[in-house]
């Protein structure tokens, strides 16, 4: 399928060089002649990039960009890589502020056709990968926030800073509640849990590991954890990694199934008891 390029441009000539260009590459091609045009042709037209001339009147490029990434009528292009072309020597400042934003790169005008091309083909192998990449972290969260269990991170000093949606449902709070708190202070037994954490280090990692945690009702809640060191890319140690399961249920059937064996007991002594 053909990649759509977007040129927003007053310059008539730059339109006719780009499109020459663009479409001896196999793209197809999308012409707008000031920023107002350009915004309408972006809805109409979604490009898969946009190039963006700097010097037009009525709107600038940065004042084109700037509209994509902020109104909300353009939230769904707000992530589209966009080239700004420039004549002009453009302040630093504000050109470093746009590149923060996200704007993709610069191109000095004249440029080649094969300097055109390359960077296009660079930015749009670069933006397919970041999509990828962002489709799969969203995946991935998703599954997180999912969980039932309690999923939750700290870091090396034992802080939270981490919790999904099933620890907000288990335990009352919200993530504001808890980030940046000791882990410690919601533990019944903390002594004991910094004997734990030692051993976590040595080993790596604990599983099902009985724990009363104190949820926002003040309640301690009877939860299995299983805990695990987390390293980063270059496997140095940056926190730990707490998957927590309620285990009010499992201790409330245990009590009754108790509770039954004690009355069939007593109930049994009574028959014996009797002549």
């Amino acid at each position: 399928m053909q990649k759509k390029i977007l040129l927003i441009d007053d310059a008539k000539d730059m339109h006719f060089l780009c499109k020459t260009a663009l479409v001896k590459s196999g793209f197809a091609f999308e012409s707008a002649y000031n920023g107002l045009d350009g915004l309408t042709k972006l809805t109409e037209y979604e490009p898969d990039l946009i190039l963006l001339d700097y010097m037009m009147p009525m709107m600038n490029g940065h004042q084109v960009y700037e509209k994509i990434k902020t109104d909300t009528a353009y939230e769904k292009f707000s992530d589209l890589p966009v080239i700004i072309l420039t004549a002009a020597e453009t302040n630093s400042e504000e050109k470093n502020k746009f590149l923060n934003m996200g704007l993709s790169a610069y191109l000095n005008k004249p440029f080649g056709a094969k300097e055109l091309i390359n960077i296009i083909k660079n930015l749009l192998y670069t933006n397919k990968l970041h999509n990828v990449v962002q489709k799969a972290k969203n995946f991935l969260e998703s599954l997180v926030d999912c969980s039932p269990d309690a999923i939750i991170t700290l870091d090396i000093q034992g802080r939270i800073t981490y919790i999904n949606r099933g620890a907000e449902i288990m335990f009352g709070y919200s993530d504001v509640d808890l980030l940046n708190r000791q882990f410690f202070g919601f533990c019944e037994d903390s002594l004991e849990l910094a004997v734990l954490f030692r051993k976590i280090n040595e080993n790596f990692s604990i599983r099902h590991y009985e724990i009363h945690f104190r949820a926002k009702n003040d309640q301690f809640i009877p939860v299995g954890f299983s805990f695990s060191r987390l390293v980063d890319k270059d496997s140095i140690f940056s926190g730990y990694l707490c998957i927590g399961k309620d285990l009010s249920e499992i201790k409330r059937l245990e009590e009754q199934l108790l509770e039954k064996e004690r009355l069939g007991n007593t109930d049994g002594n009574c028959g014996d008891n009797q002549p």
